[in-house]
């Protein structure tokens, strides 16, 4: 019962982004990230995956993202 979703992380800015953490509210989530490092007007891939074994139910699940954004550095 894993569900998998890959999305895209793009660097709008004129440095480089950089990702900190990247933290869950559940442990049946787990995430993969090529590099923590996006250079200016590129993109990098983010898989998420959700082990929902078990649960059953409308499940509110999230991941929050840290960066050094100087804007938002913290996205959920």
């Amino acid at each position: 019962n894993t569900i998998e979703r890959k999305i895209s992380l793009v660097n709008n800015g004129r440095q480089a982004l950089t990702i900190r953490s990247i933290q869950s509210n559940c442990q049946c989530i787990s995430t993969e990230l090529e590099k923590s490092s996006i250079a200016p007007g590129k993109a990098q891939s983010l898989t998420i995956r959700f082990n929902g074994e078990g649960r059953k139910g409308t499940q509110q699940k999230f991941i929050t993202i840290y960066s050094n954004d100087p804007v938002n550095p913290v996205q959920r």
